[in-house]
Order: structure tokens, then sequence, then C-alpha cells
């Protein structure tokens, strides 16, 4: 009974203990291998290795055997990690890959490798403030074993996870301090060092809408990782060209064969074919087909939620909230992006909330809730970082239009032609034709009406470039509804 057998393990000494999980390790070794069996049972038999290793440790100063104990626990704890990464477990793999790192010596060149892999699956589950510590102490592992090319890729990361946490830094720094550390990774040849790098480009240069230049990181990206032979990097990589292909200015149905084509080469990653059809979400509501879109992004929160990806899944809303809107329910829509703006403010998340909110102060104001539109629109304006043209763009384009119901028509009419003005900056088709919209109905409520239809066909001439039919039908709808609203009416409060 295991009551028993707890009994009797209680009753051991600790040294006893540390034995007999050596020994057990021993026994299965061998018959694991006549079996062909071997990596099966890694993680338990590392948990067995662990076991010995820590008891030995409560005794005293590790001897040598001791410390041997902890790096073979070390690599089977390792190894099943990997594993878990490679098959999307969040939780598992930063479990595995933490207790592996803890069991090495602090001076063993193998554990800033294993900090640095904790932390993105710390970072992933949206643990953001473990993930830092995990990172710094890789950094500070990398220093002292003099590997510069770990510790330039230590603080990569450490950059991906403060442009996550903190949106007042400047983008121009951070690309800065990127380069900066690429020739260490370039001298070292580290390719994976060089993916990584490539992949914060990537990010920078969609958080700015220049989605060709996104493409060309995204591209460098995938080659450095190709080349380290990280296929796990490789496909994870996939999704930000599904993602460029969605905002950018190629036609719905070319994005709609890109996305396809992607989903194909990420085979078997449940997580990259999850982001993938996220934007593909996207693309068939801007096709109509708003019944098809919901029912891929419900499934994709559903994988991501499941494999443990907490901080994926809440960005889902980026898509499903526009999709809601284009699909003419503002409420629905209200809920998507709220209930992801709350996730990731309990996890103090401070770059991505910024867009969120701005696309949540859009579907208020559709929902005449005017006071709550403000106070969304007026955090993504004091939080957003000013190399964010999305989120500048956005946030813009609704209080133009919060200040025009007020009748502060100068100034709305102002706010509405610089949203125009950085959208123009971008290369985002639909983000442009939505502040033209915005601005057709800052004109139709200034009652300058022929200069807001003609702002209005200049939104649907966008629309009708990327092929965006519900876009234009959306437009139509939500500018009509504005000929209804008395002019110069409405309190911002």
């Amino acid at each position: 009974h295991l009551l028993v057998r707890d009994a009797a393990y209680q009753g051991l000494l600790k040294r006893s203990r540390a034995v007999l999980h050596e020994r057990f390790v021993a026994w299965a070794d061998v018959v694991n291998a006549e079996r062909g069996r071997t990596i099966e049972f890694e993680e338990i038999l590392g948990y067995h290795l662990e076991q010995a290793y820590r008891y030995r440790a409560d005794l005293g100063p590790l001897d040598d055997h001791g410390v041997q104990l902890g790096i073979r626990a070390a690599e089977r704890l390792g190894s099943a990690g990997t594993r878990a990464l490679d098959r999307g477990d969040m939780s598992a793999a930063a479990s595995l890959l933490g207790r592996a790192a803890d069991v090495l010596p602090t001076a063993d060149p193998g554990r800033p490798a294993l900090l640095i892999r904790t932390a993105e699956a710390r970072l992933e589950l949206g643990e953001f403030g473990v993930a830092g510590t995990l990172l710094d102490a890789a950094i500070a592992a990398a220093g002292a074993g003099g590997d510069d090319a770990l510790g330039a890729t230590a603080r990569i990361e450490r950059l991906r996870l403060r442009y996550m946490t903190d949106a007042a830094g400047s983008d121009d720094q951070l690309v800065s301090q990127i380069r900066a550390l690429i020739p260490t990774l370039e001298s070292a040849s580290d390719e994976a060092g060089l993916a990584r790098a490539w992949r914060m480009l990537t990010y920078i240069e969609a958080a700015s809408a220049q989605w060709g230049a996104a493409e060309r990181a995204a591209t460098a990206m995938l080659d450095h990782a190709n080349a380290s032979g990280d296929r796990l990097m490789e496909i994870r990589g996939l999704p930000a060209l599904a993602g460029i292909a969605r905002y950018g200015p190629l036609p719905v149905d070319q994005a709609l064969l890109r996305c396809e084509a992607l989903l194909d080469r990420a085979e078997g990653d449940r997580r990259a074919e999850a982001l993938i059809r996220r934007a593909i979400a996207h693309l068939r509501a801007m096709q109509g087909d708003a019944t098809t879109a919901r029912e891929i992004y419900a499934a994709v929160r559903a994988t991501l939620l499941d494999l443990g990806w907490n901080f994926d899944a809440a960005l889902v809303s980026l898509d499903s909230g526009p999709i809601e809107m284009l699909a003419g329910d503002p409420a629905a829509a209200e809920r998507e992006l709220r209930n992801d703006y709350e996730t990731l403010e309990r996890m103090e998340e401070h770059n991505y909330i910024t867009t969120t909110a701005a696309y949540l102060a859009e579907a208020l104001y559709r929902l005449e809730r005017i006071e709550e539109a403000s106070t969304y629109a007026a955090f993504s304006e004091s939080s957003a970082a000013a190399d964010d043209l999305l989120t500048q763009f956005l946030w813009r384009g609704v209080r133009a239009k919060l200040l025009a119901r007020e009748g502060r028509h100068d100034e709305a009419l102002a706010m509405a032609r610089e949203a125009v003005r950085l959208a123009g900056e971008s290369d985002d088709p639909i983000g442009l034709g939505n502040v033209l919209l915005d601005l057709a109905i800052v004109l139709r409520l200034a009652g300058r009406q022929e200069e807001a239809d003609a702002a209005l066909d200049q939104a649907v001439a966008r629309y009708e470039r990327k092929g965006s039919v519900a876009s234009t039908r959306s437009a139509r709808t939500v500018y009509d509804l504005a000929r209804d609203q008395p002019l110069g009416t409405g309190r911002i409060g």
C-alpha cells in the first residue's frame, strides 16, 4: 500500500534514500536500454537523480560524486524539458528546465543556456518577474564563465522582456542595443543567438507597422534559426510571416494562400499552427466569413491556454476584437478585448496592453459608452510607446471622434489628421483606411459633409486595395450611423 511505502521511506536516513534513488536509476538504465525505451523515462529517472543529489546536498558540502549526480540529473531533466518545449507544454518545460539549472554547479558552462530557456518558458506563461530574475542570473553566469555569446543572447532576451513590460522605452534605442550585440554573436557564429536578435527586430518593425521591413527581419530570423539547426525556433518564427501577411499590403486572397503554405510548414507544432490560424481568422473575416473566423479564433485561444501559452492567448483579441467589429458586433468585441486587457493587467504587461486598450476604446465608442471609451483611449495615449505607430494612430482616431462628439471640432480635426499622417507612414492599408474613416466621421460631426464623403471614399479605396469586402461594408454602416448623431453633442466627462 502507498501508506506503507511512504512510512518505510520516511523511516530511512537521507543517505540511504540517496543511495536507493541512485541504484534505482542504475537498474532502470539497464532495463530501459534492453527494451529500447531509454528516452521515454528520462523525466522520471532525472527526478530520482535529482533526489539523490538533493539528499546528499542536505548532508553537507558535496563531494565529486554528489556534483556528478547533479550533472547527470540536469542532463535528463534538461532533455525532458527541451522535449516539453518542442511539444509546446510551457508549464512542464519551465519546471524541468529550471530544475535542471538548479542542480548544476554554479560555474557549469551549460547553466546559462538552461537559464535562458527556462526564462523563455516563464515569459510565455506570463511570469515576467521570474523570467527577469532568471535572465539576470544567466547574464551573470555567462559573464563569470567568459561566454560572451551566451551573455549577448541573455541580454537580447532581457531586452525582449523589457519590450513587453515597459512601453516607455524607445524603439530606436532598443534597436541600437540589439545591433550592438549582433557582432559578438556573429564572431562566435552563434546562429541561435542571431535568430533571437532578428526576432526582436521583427517585433520592433511590426510595432511600427513597417511590414516590409518586418518581413525582411523575419526572413533573417528564420535563416539564422535554420542555420543553427534549431527547428523549433524556425517553426515558431513562421507566425510572424502570417501576421505580416494579415497586416501588410498583400491582398487578402494572396495573404490567405501564404498563410495556408505557412500552416503546412508548421505542421505538428500546435503553438505555431494556432498563431498562423489566428491570422487566417482575421483574413476570413475580411472576406466576410464571420462565422468561420469566430470558430477559428475560439479554437486558437483554447489551444494556447491548453498548452500554457498564456501570454499569446492574451493577445488573441488583437484579432478577435477587430473581427467582431467587422461583423457588426461591438459588444462581442468589447468582451474579447476586456478579458485580454484584464489578463495583461494582471501579468503587469505594459506594451501590448496599450494596443488592446485602443481597440477596446473603439468598441466602447461604437457601443455609445462614451466615458468608458474616453478612459481607455486616455490610458493608451498616456502609456503607449512613441514608436508604437499602430497604437499611436489607433488611440488618436478614437480621441478625435470623442472630441468631435463634445463639439471641439478644430481639436478633433487636428487629431484625426495627425492619425492619418501617422498611418500614412506605415504600409498598413487597413489601418490607414480605419483612420480615414475616423476622419470622415469627425468631418461629418463638424457639419462638413462633402469633405466627409471624400474621406470615406479614400478609406474604401484602401480597403479595396487590401481586398477586404467586410471592411468596406462595416465602414459604410459605421459612417451611416454617424449621420444620425446630433452635431456637436455628447460629453467626454
